[in-house]
């Protein structure tokens, strides 16, 4: 196992650089029903939101969300979490995430996820879901490696450059 945790990384996230939604909000549909994954993403959620730099609004119509929230389990991938993004080429705005965490990491006691830890892997697959890429500069919810930190003022400083036009 420390082979495997070694190589475990937050996620394998890439996008198109500078992709964002057209405004600082977007539709989230949590459709996960593991109670810890539910509450870690209802948490994520509301300390994006209390930044005061981009509004996540939990809806309860999947079809009409701009993000869907789930888990999977895999034992194969060196991934906690991912973020899969439609992003529209012309404009390279953001259309549609699906963020997923790995439960068979991340729900596993044996990997030392405590629920901060799940909560924080949360905020680094949403931060991926607003536009942001990773930060392995600075202390950083976005640090590659992530899971250790929560949302930073550096975190909160990037959405607010990204949204600024």
């Amino acid at each position: 196992m420390s082979d495997t945790m070694s190589k475990l990384s937050t996620d394998n996230y890439k996008h198109e650089a500078g992709s964002r939604w057209s405004q600082n909000s977007a539709s989230v549909y949590i459709a996960s029903t593991d109670k810890t994954i539910v509450k870690a993403y209802q948490t994520a959620l509301a300390n994006w939101n209390a930044t005061g730099s981009f509004t996540f609004n939990i809806i309860s119509d999947k079809a009409s969300a701009d993000i869907i929230a789930k888990d999977y389990s895999d034992a194969n991938s060196q991934a906690a979490g991912l973020a899969e993004t439609e992003t529209n080429a012309v404009t390279n705005r953001m259309s549609h995430v699906d963020v997923k965490l790995n439960r068979y990491y991340l729900l596993d006691a044996s990997y030392g996820y405590s629920f901060d830890r799940i909560v924080h892997t949360a905020e680094h697959e949403l931060g991926h879901a607003i536009g942001l890429d990773h930060d392995d500069k600075e202390t950083s919810v976005m640090a590659s490696s992530g899971s250790y930190n929560g949302i930073q003022t550096v975190d909160i400083t990037a959405v607010k450059k990204l949204y600024a036009n």
